[in-house]
Parts: structure tokens; sequence; C-alpha cells
């Protein structure tokens, strides 16, 4: 009797389809590439938000000049409160606020009109502006009282950012305990040369904040 040779084996039958480690190995790193590129997406929709935020206060910077040209003063803070109104027409087609809140910018402006600051919060962690400017532990109006500014990044009518290093307004404090210059950080201190100073964020220099004489 012919035996009939064997034309397959448990050796060499190709094995099909994927084992269940196989399969959780992959969503892990499915999982893991997913949640990189969320976190990338949303790095890259805060910068966008960020230069928004910049572009905005730029455009502010123009036109709150060209308001004080014709009236002597700056806006009163009713105009700048109203989101996507016509308040503040010609100057600008419209109120400019956060592009994620959707809040108005926090503007303050001294009684008389002569002077302001507008204010907002960049949300990009690591944003080199933010420390260069002394306010990464906080600038401008304490409106939660806590001692420290509720935001990083302003405008002035001194035509400069504020607290942008010595070229933006910032002196050394005035005075001195046991010989050592000092000053209380991110608080409106007498040991700037007035009543409109801040100290920065390491208690080292001062810049200006209107909001310091309300």
């Amino acid at each position: 009797m012919q035996v009939m040779p064997r034309l397959f084996s448990k050796k060499n039958t190709a094995r099909h389809g994927v084992t269940l480690i196989e399969m959780l190995i992959a969503m892990t790193f499915l999982a893991i590439m997913m949640v990189v590129a969320f976190m990338q997406v949303s790095r890259y929709i805060n910068q966008s938000r960020d230069v928004e935020r910049k572009t905005d206060l730029e455009k502010y910077r123009i036109a709150l000049e060209e308001y004080f040209a014709d009236h002597g003063q700056y806006p009163p803070t009713s105009l700048m409160q109203n989101c996507g109104s016509k308040e503040i027409v010609p100057y600008l087609p419209e109120v400019y606020c956060d592009p994620l809140s959707g809040d108005p910018y926090r503007y303050v402006r001294t009684q008389n009109g002569a002077h302001y600051e507008l204010w907002t919060t960049l949300i990009t962690e690591g944003d080199p502006v933010i420390e260069l400017r002394g306010c990464d532990v906080g600038c401008g109006p304490d409106d939660n009282d806590d001692g420290a500014g509720d935001y990083n990044y302003g405008i002035s009518d001194e035509q400069v950012a504020t607290g942008e290093g010595a070229e933006a307004g910032f002196v050394e404090p005035f005075c001195s305990s046991g010989g050592v210059r000092y000053c209380i950080a991110g608080q409106c201190s007498n040991c700037c040369p007035g009543d409109i100073y801040r100290c920065n964020s390491t208690g080292t220099a001062c810049y200006i904040d209107y909001s310091c004489r309300e």
C-alpha cells in the first residue's frame, strides 16, 4: 500500500491571526500616539490663541492712542466691556475679547483718563516673554486679592508692553534694608519712584502699573 506524503504539518503551517498580547501592544501604541498628537494639537491651538491675544493688544495700542488724540483722554472702561460691540468704532471695528473665554481684556484707566493699561493672560507654557517681563508670578490688577497680579501680558500708554525690562520702564527700587535693595515681589511698592510702580516677580526691579494708583 502506497502512503501519500503529508503536504502539511504543524511545523510548516503558516500562523494566521494575532494573539491577545499583540492586540494589546498595538492598542497601547495607538493610544500613546493619539495622546502625543492631541498634546501637539493642543499646544498649537494655545499658541495660536496667544498670537491672537498679542495681536489684539497691539491693535488696541494704536486705536487707544488715536482715541486719545481726538478726545484728550483714553476711553472709559464702559466702552471696553461689551465684546463684539461697535462702541469703539471708528478706532476699531469692534471690541476685541479673549479668543478662548470670550471675556473682555482687563482694561484699567486712571480717573482722569490720562493713563491706561490693558491686560491678558497667555496660556502657552514656557512662553519666554512672560518671564522676561517679570510676570511669571503675575502682573497687573489683583482682582482676586491674593497679593499678586492676575495677568502675565499687557500694554500701557507708555508705548511699551508692561514689564518688558529696562527699555520698558523698569527701574531699580529706591528703598533699602541694611544696604540691600529690595521690594515685595508682585506688589505695588513705595520702594519704587512713585505710586504707579509694581515690583517684578523677583523683587529686584519695578515696572509701571497704573492700576497701583487706584
